[in-house]
């Protein structure tokens, strides 16, 4: 379902998630440049470098600048829940409000289609809520290089 709904999302949103998903599997023990970063992901310079400060700024990643600078994450990806990604970088979680604008049907709850989105949309909040990147990390297909 996670994927899915990675299709709707804002490009920075993905590209966020691909970032933390990407540092998740660095297994060394240095911090990996931005532009190493970007070139990896395939993400232009400059948004993967706003969306990386975003991310540290948030305390999701951390930052060593100088010669041997770059990010890694913070903490283990078991503790990063996706909300805290998301939400990092501009992501609204409340999106209960009516898709087609009328509300007095919806609020009756007689519009099928409102109901079904509310029931997705909760489904999703909760996911992001529960799942830490540990759980998508492992099926991601990035691999870190030394």
């Amino acid at each position: 379902m996670i994927y899915l709904i990675m299709m709707f999302l804002p490009q920075r949103l993905k590209y966020g998630m691909q970032i933390v998903i990407y540092l998740s599997k660095n297994k060394l023990s240095r911090p990996i440049p931005a532009h190493k970063i970007a070139n990896q992901l395939n993400i232009p310079k400059e948004f993967a470098a706003k969306i990386l400060q975003e991310l540290a700024g948030n305390g999701i990643l951390k930052s060593q600048k100088g010669k041997n600078g770059g990010f890694n994450l913070c903490v283990n990806p078991s503790e990063i829940k996706i909300e805290k990604v998301f939400l990092a970088l501009g992501f609204v979680t409340n999106f209960n409000e009516c898709v087609f604008e009328s509300k007095s049907v919806c609020e009756k709850e007689k519009c099928s289609f409102c109901n079904g989105w509310r029931m997705f949309i909760n489904d999703f909040n909760f996911m992001i809520r529960n799942y830490s990147l540990d759980k998508i990390y492992e099926q991601s297909s990035y691999h870190v290089n030394g």
